[in-house]
């Protein structure tokens, strides 16, 4: 929400301020591990920030929220050479992206795993519906890195992750009114206790927004579970859900416009060890997406309101596997596969199907204590466009 939207003046102050006495002694006893940061977005496998060879830029969510930051489409302005803005200026209206210069259909998009944006998903309805508190991972990858995340990232790619609970079992919430009948509530759960973790997340917002017939209603809701079978392997599942609907968000021609927006993305994964040497990461996910709009505008010829509507239906589904594997003392392979398919309709255009396959492959070494280098080489299969080869090679230095 814009600052100006969500502000509540003494309201909010005294609810925060009485926050604390109204959670459990659970949650106060919640203490936050402190985790050693990597890098997820450059190889597709954590990383040690200061060996990657990528323009990576890794944000904190907690401290964007701490500073009034909570939407994605605003957190994202605060990476180097990004743009991130909205059609219209308003809560909940499309977003738009500028990586270094280049245009949203640029940009790719992968959440908890699997990537969302193509040809046929452009971001505009995500950018404009994303929030912050059930984010534990924001990552901004700048510049061509088609050699790992395949086609249609030449601007970069927006990786981001639902947290995992990794804290003493509690809960939190809060609440805030503001100016423009602006309310905003929400409640987070999470906790890991021996072998299991689970963060759950729910959110409402409502907004008239500062702007005549651009009212928002969204509510949204995060799950992460996630289980230690054995020593050797963990098996996670996440699931996020988004329903908003709105007034005249997207059109500023009509009259009496409404729209609504739903989408819900599910996701299981299986990591473990098959050797000493060997991890090997399974992806499985499915996304939907369904926007709904009905308008009025004046016919041109006769003068008189005419009713009409627009609406676009979205479904993808994905697989990948990732392996890491240590060659050598200092050196490291990580090898992957992929299948992605999606279909897409809307009311001007009949089911559109798109598929590609592929594969990726990277050799990492560590030549001096101080110098990694990497080489990537990705091959993959469009059916629309044939099969595209893209590589990549990398250094980075380090001083100590």
């Amino acid at each position: 929400m814009k600052p100006r939207s969500c502000q509540g003046g003494g309201l909010a102050l005294a609810l925060a301020t009485l926050c604390p006495a109204l959670l459990p002694e659970s949650a106060l006893a919640a203490s936050t591990v402190s985790l050693k940061p990597v890098v997820v977005s450059a190889l597709r496998s954590p990383r040690d920030p200061s060996a990657v060879t990528s323009w990576v830029t890794s944000l904190d969510p907690a401290e964007l929220r701490d500073q009034g930051i909570v939407q994605l489409r605003d957190a994202l302005n605060a990476s180097p050479g990004v743009i991130s803005t909205s059609t219209s200026g308003q809560t909940g209206a499309s977003g738009a992206l500028f990586i270094r210069g280049t245009s949203t259909k640029y940009a790719q998009m992968v959440v908890d795993g699997m990537r969302l944006s193509d040809s046929n998903n452009q971001l505009n309805q995500i950018l404009g519906n994303a929030g912050l508190r059930d984010l534990g991972t924001l990552e901004v990858l700048r510049g061509p890195q088609g050699a790992v995340h395949g086609g249609e990232s030449i601007g970069g790619v927006i990786w981001m992750e639902t947290p995992r609970g990794e804290v003493k079992p509690g809960g939190r919430a809060g609440f805030e009114v503001g100016s423009f009948q602006s309310i905003t509530g929400h409640a987070i759960f999470e906790g890991e206790a021996n072998d299991h973790s689970y963060f759950l997340s729910g959110g409402w917002l409502e907004t008239d927004n500062d702007a005549p017939h651009h009212d928002l209603r969204q509510a949204n809701s995060s799950m992460r579970l996630e289980t230690r079978i054995n020593p050797e392997w963990v098996l996670g599942a996440t699931l996020r859900i988004v329903d908003s609907d709105g007034q005249d968000l997207d059109s500023s021609y009509s009259r009496e416009g409404v729209s609504q927006f739903d989408s819900a993305l599910t996701t299981l994964r299986a990591v473990g060890e098959l050797s000493a040497s060997w991890t090997a990461r399974f992806h499985f996910g499915y996304y939907q997406e369904f926007y709904d709009q009905a308008y009025t505008v004046d016919d041109w010829i006769t003068g008189l309101p005419v009713r009409e509507s627009y609406d676009s239906d979205l479904r993808v589904g994905s697989f990948s596997t990732d392996h890491e594997i240590e060659l050598a003392d200092r050196l490291r392979m990580i090898a992957g596969l992929f299948h992605h398919e999606d279909r897409y309709r809307n009311s001007f255009t009949p089911d559109r199907r798109g598929e590609r396959s592929g594969s990726h492959g990277t050799l990492e070494w560590d030549a001096a204590e101080a110098l990694t280098l990497t080489t990537s080489l990705r091959w993959e299969d469009y059916d629309a466009f044939g099969d595209q080869t893209t590589w990549r090679t990398g250094a980075v230095g380090r001083i100590n």
